[in-house]
């Protein structure tokens, strides 16, 4: 009799177990996968809103800067209690820059650092724009910020010699000198976009800080003696713009140059530099600071900074009153008194051939560079009035106000 032998194989399938624990192995894989995927989504959308986000808000930049303040006050009402404008640009608003989803809020403040200028009054200033001018408002907070870099580099001198005496923030504050120096450049005159020739022009802005060690008071290396920033103010080589004035807003160091301090105060230096003769206006403007109640009276009875301009006159001879500079001074650091004719000088004012081999100052001087005072007969013609605007454009969208998704900032000149 036969006997049938059937070989054993494995013929068993996936047990539960087997199945769950492949199942739960492919959720692990899969899930972070997938939120990668839903997040990488997620981003792109986010970036594809604030790149057109930030693409309405130079749009709206833009159309506001041609716009003026008039116009504005026509179409989206008046400012509030200190002069500031809050616009709300929504739905219809935001139609022409195809951003009907968007939110745009629009600040313009005039109590920022152009404050000072606004309070002044003089003739033109509502006729420049950011192409035609250079501008530079000093910040009344960043002297601090240097005088604290300054005890940073005493510190570490100290730690490399110990030679080097404590000096903190305080005493910076007093020993620095500062000097700001305006370097005007005149290129090959070119044809404006209506075929007018002007000069090409750069202007460029150095402030220099810098502390003289002695054998009393070695406070730095020698190496971080000075502390020097640039900025270029204007250069119309590729807007064609002719150049219309140079606008200083300056701050005084009243702690540094308190009379006082007697032979030790530090007077600041305010150059004007155009070797190559190049004609514009310079309007140095004093801006009023916190400290005004304080150091304002002794200021004012004391020469307590030195503006020295430098030209290179084609002949060669003594200056007088008959010179005529390329450059002319409009300025509130000098205040005439209308009874007299005299001028209360806030300033020690020069003007120098480059070597300085030629140099004169006080009413030769002014008369040279033709000085305007803030005060004076020449430009009490025109009230103050705002005239130049820090301007803020924050794009929200519509779905979410609390952050916004492009927040640009800039300058709006009010256009007349």
């Amino acid at each position: 009799m036969e006997k049938s032998v059937r070989r054993k194989g494995n013929h068993k399938g996936l047990s539960l177990v087997e199945l769950l624990v492949a199942i739960t192995i492919l959720a692990i894989i899969i899930v972070p996968l997938l939120r990668g995927f839903v997040s990488s989504a997620k981003l792109n959308q986010k970036s594809k809103r604030m790149l057109k986000a930030t693409m309405v808000a130079e749009n709206i930049m833009e159309d506001f800067e041609d716009l003026s303040i008039e116009e504005l006050e026509a179409s989206f009402g008046n400012p509030d209690a200190t002069g500031v404008y809050h616009f709300t640009l929504q739905d219809g608003n935001l139609s022409e820059y195809d951003a009907d989803e968007y939110e745009a809020v629009v600040t313009l403040d005039p109590t920022s650092s152009y404050e000072a200028m606004n309070q002044m009054s003089v003739a033109n200033l509502t006729a420049i724009t950011n192409h035609n001018s250079g501008i530079y408002a000093m910040n009344p907070t960043y002297d601090a910020s240097v005088y604290d870099t300054f005890a940073e580099r005493n510190t570490a001198a100290r730690a490399t010699d110990s030679s080097y005496v404590v000096c903190n923030a305080d005493f910076f504050k007093q020993q620095l000198q500062r000097s700001i120096r305006l370097t005007l450049t005149k290129g090959s005159q070119v044809a404006d976009e209506d075929g007018n020739l002007i000069d090409q022009a750069r202007v460029v802005l150095t402030i220099e800080y810098s502390y003289l060690n002695n054998a009393s008071t070695k406070a730095l290396l020698p190496t971080d003696t000075k502390y020097t920033i640039t900025r270029e103010l204007f250069d119309n080589s590729s807007t064609k713009k002719e150049l219309t004035g140079i606008y200083l807003v300056y701050t005084p160091r009243y702690e540094a140059c308190n009379p006082l301090l007697g032979a030790s105060a530090k007077k600041d230096l305010i150059e004007i530099l155009n070797l190559t003769n190049l004609k514009t206006n310079v309007s140095i403007i004093r801006q009023e600071t916190d400290q005004d109640a304080t150091y304002l009276e002794n200021y004012l009875t004391h020469e307590r900074a030195s503006v020295i301009v430098y030209e290179n006159p084609v002949w060669v001879g003594p200056y007088t009153t008959d010179t005529i500079a390329s450059v002319t001074i409009q300025t509130n650091l000098l205040h005439k008194d209308t009874a007299t004719g005299h001028f209360e000088r806030r300033m020690e004012l020069f003007y120098s051939n480059p070597t300085g081999t030629n140099r004169v100052s006080a009413e030769i001087a002014e008369a040279i560079l033709h000085v305007k005072t803030a005060t004076g007969e020449t430009l009490d013609q025109q009230a103050e009035e705002n005239r130049i605007y820090q301007m803020t454009v924050e794009i929200y969208h519509s779905s979410d106000s609390s952050e916004p998704l492009a927040t640009l900032e800039g300058t709006k000149l009010n256009q007349k």
